[in-house]
């Protein structure tokens, strides 16, 4: 049987509640997850306006599953963001739709991307964080006022 004078020498010391033994050792006294937690905080809308890139869940084309990827923000409403995903595979540069992005070290990207032509609305609350801003000629090149050749 365990005494209170051995459980001071292992260091646990422990209590009797409502029948049940509880040790109270240095576990016990550790935060738990849930407390260490960092609240997540929605992106401000005014640091989201047209060019600036983040990063978003955004979902497969068959609908099933998600990716998060680097986006172009095109648009941001109270509660909704239009975006443009961004990708970095080589199969998709020789397909139709994608525009290159040139100055992408400008962007804080760490790789050359291409933007999809086709927008995604999502939820604001589904950004994950703000990485960077588009040049003037990328901008312009998404908005279809200048072509950039790879």
């Amino acid at each position: 049987m365990r005494t209170a004078a051995t459980a001071q020498l292992s260091g646990k010391a422990s209590h009797r509640c409502e029948g049940r033994r509880r040790h109270v050792g240095s576990w016990a006294t550790k935060p738990s997850a849930a407390a260490t937690l960092v609240q997540a905080r929605p992106i401000a809308r005014n640091s989201l306006y047209e060019g600036v890139v983040v990063y978003a869940p955004i979902a497969f084309d068959d609908g099933v599953g998600s990716k998060t990827r680097p986006c172009v923000v095109l648009n941001c409403t109270q509660h909704e963001v239009t975006v443009l995903p961004l990708t970095t595979s080589k199969r998709d540069l020789a397909r139709a739709g994608w525009i290159p992005l040139v100055d992408w070290v400008a962007a804080n990207l760490s790789r050359p991307c291409r933007a999809k032509s086709i927008p995604v609305v999502i939820e604001r609350r589904e950004l994950i964080v703000v990485i960077g801003e588009l040049s003037d000629r990328d901008r312009r090149a998404i908005a279809g006022d200048e072509l950039v050749l790879p």
